[in-house]
């Protein structure tokens, strides 16, 4: 799904060597912040995030290992200006999935039977399902149908 010029593609779960980037940060966090804060005590939400906010701000201001500039300086020298305003619509989660149209000219999603016209008999078809919307690609993501979601599984639904 796209959203705002952005694609979410998850990586393998347990497969640090697909996410690299993101590992390195997590262990950065893990030395740098969170050691510190280790013997800390914090009485409600609010209290550990003010200090993990500060904990992030310094270091994101400390300058990088050789360099004399830091995370923030770069942000604010490079990347600022090249992001894109935020979306008017809100971002919706979107579970996508692979289905085969069955001898009954449906597929069945979240046991809910959805109806497909006749001339997708026995294709795949990619399912993109909101929490309020079932969408129907072929598989050039040329729209074929939108479903609206079902409350009650074990229903069928042909509009």
């Amino acid at each position: 799904m796209e959203h705002n010029g952005t694609v979410i593609q998850p990586a393998k779960v347990r497969s640090p060597r697909w996410k690299p980037n993101v590992e390195r940060h997590v262990r950065l966090i893990d030395m740098h912040i969170l050691i510190a804060m280790e013997k800390m005590t914090f009485y409600s939400l609010e209290d550990l995030n003010a200090v993990l906010w500060r904990k992030m701000e310094q270091e994101n201001r400390e300058n990088f290992q050789g360099l004399n500039y830091s995370r923030h300086d770069m942000f604010f020298s490079e990347e600022k200006d090249a992001l894109l305003l935020l979306p008017e619509t809100v971002f919706e989660y979107m579970e996508r999935k692979q289905m085969k149209v069955g001898q009954d000219f449906s597929f069945v999603y979240d046991k809910v039977h959805y109806f497909i016209p006749r001339k997708y008999l026995r294709k795949t078809l990619d399912i993109r399902a909101a929490s309020d919307k079932i969408h129907v690609y072929n598989v050039h993501s040329d729209p074929i149908r939108i479903h609206k979601g079902m409350l009650r599984k074990c229903d069928s639904l042909t509009d």
